[in-house]
């Protein structure tokens, strides 16, 4: 769960440990450090010299001959494409990216819960890759024969580690901070361990003089006209008409309504991991996703972290009703601190996942699937925040309008279609249906 945890011993050197313990959460592969201070630590006296975190030393060589590889690659590649993960985002090289797409002509997509890493308005970018994620990213990487792998570990989410879900005959070039990722999943032609932006920075400056002849125009034409057809029809088969309101009409309702500087943290579940690639994002880090750990509850502790984290940015957390369950307490917490973020609540009265699975693999044998909530939105007025109810698609306009501007916590209660389900990891059930 954490990079490293340890017990500081004595009040002397809380500093020195401190100092230990911020360095490696931002070194290599970012991550949390666990401290624990004992009572008979705290409970003692010290005086400290000021406190300056170190400087982190890295390695600013990138092999003239990998470049020279990589190059190559690039030439002789007809149909290649840039994966980008996390590390884009915390070296902040959206632009670098973005300009090496650019000159190589190359369509880039993102790993799975990093659909922020580029922006949404670049015409290359086609969003999130994977089981997860769109069909148009998702085919791009099952049918490329070049993979550009920048800050990305190429873990389950994204590949679900099958060859189902990224080309066997492509050739990879990995390029991550974490030795440990290169090439742990897939096999490389090129691993680089390094910082990507020392990586890019590298990469642009070589090729920036070079007159590159290169074989991807129809490849990526094709991706283009693609991807204009796949968001008009995300938008023409969004049922926005139906009595009973469904995830596709909801999801196209919230784009048209959540403002483009707005941060989205999204839960476990059916409905949050349908959401997935539903939202278009206009900055890094502006998506916040549980990924591997499956965190039911996870959406709206999240989601009031970083209203302090980015206080004049807007907050939406998408939840189901079982999850806001898990964490409703924390309700105090946001009105206690004025932590004003929006919860969107998807409320279909049931462990969504969990029925899905019931349904199609158990012959709809339901054991625990149904939940009996309180009505959230009065839950919210009596903890002093703002509640609203939307039963129909038409109201959640002025219900989200409302909670931009009320200067309180806001939880919106959406009563969405119950038989909306959908089982993702049909994958492991296969041995039923045989």
């Amino acid at each position: 769960i954490t990079k490293k945890t340890f017990s500081i011993k004595d009040t002397k050197s809380i500093t020195r440990d401190l100092n230990k313990a911020l360095n490696l959460t931002t070194h290599g592969k970012w991550g949390p450090v666990h401290v624990n201070i004992p009572r008979d630590v705290l409970a003692g006296t010290e005086k400290f010299e000021s406190f300056k975190i170190e400087d982190k030393i890295e390695n600013t060589e990138i092999n003239q001959d990998d470049l020279e590889r990589i190059i190559s690659l690039i030439k002789v590649s007809s149909k290649p494409v840039i994966i980008c993960g996390a590390g884009i985002k915390n070296s902040q090289t959206q632009d670098e990216v973005i300009l090496l797409s650019k000159k190589l002509n190359i369509p880039v997509v993102s790993s799975a819960g990093h659909g922020d890493v580029i922006s949404f308005e670049y015409p290359l970018y086609s969003g999130q890759m994977g089981p997860r994620g769109n069909k148009i990213a998702s085919s791009l990487v099952k049918n490329a024969d070049l993979i550009l792998a920048i800050g990305t570990r190429l873990g389950f989410n994204s590949t679900f580690y099958s060859y189902d879900n990224i080309s066997q005959s492509a050739k990879i070039v990995q390029v991550d901070i974490d030795p440990i990722a290169i090439g742990r999943y897939f096999p490389v032609e090129v691993g680089i361990e390094n910082n990507v932006k020392i990586f890019l920075d590298n990469l642009i400056s070589f090729i920036k003089d070079k007159d590159l002849k290169i074989n991807n125009e129809n490849w990526t034409q094709k991706f283009l006209k693609e991807k204009i057809n796949y968001y008009k029809e995300r938008d023409e088969k969004a049922d926005v008409n139906s009595k009973i309101i469904q995830p596709s009409g909801l999801f196209k309702e919230l784009r048209n309504l959540i403002p483009k500087n707005s941060s989205i943290t999204l839960d476990a579940g059916t409905l949050c991991l349908q959401a997935t690639d539903e939202f278009n994002f206009y900055e890094p880090k502006s998506l916040f996703t549980p990924l591997d750990f499956g965190l039911v509850g996870f959406s709206f502790a999240a989601g009031l972290g970083i209203k302090l984290a980015k206080p004049n940015s807007p907050v939406f957390s998408l939840m189901g009703d079982g999850g806001f369950g898990m964490t409703v307490s924390e309700l105090s917490t946001a009105v206690h601190h004025k932590i004003n973020t929006i919860t969107i609540i998807m409320n279909n009265k049931s462990w969504g996942a969990e029925k899905a699975y019931q349904r199609d693999f158990y012959n709809e044998r339901y054991i625990g699937a149904d939940i009996k909530s309180p009505p959230f939105h009065k839950l919210a007025e009596i903890y002093g925040a703002k509640g609203y109810h939307v039963s129909q698609l038409q109201d959640l306009k002025q219900a989200v309008s409302d909670a931009l501007i009320c200067d309180k916590p806001a939880i919106i209660n959406i009563d969405v279609d119950p038989k909306a389900l959908y089982s993702f990891r049909k994958d492991s059930f296969k041995h039923r249906s045989q």
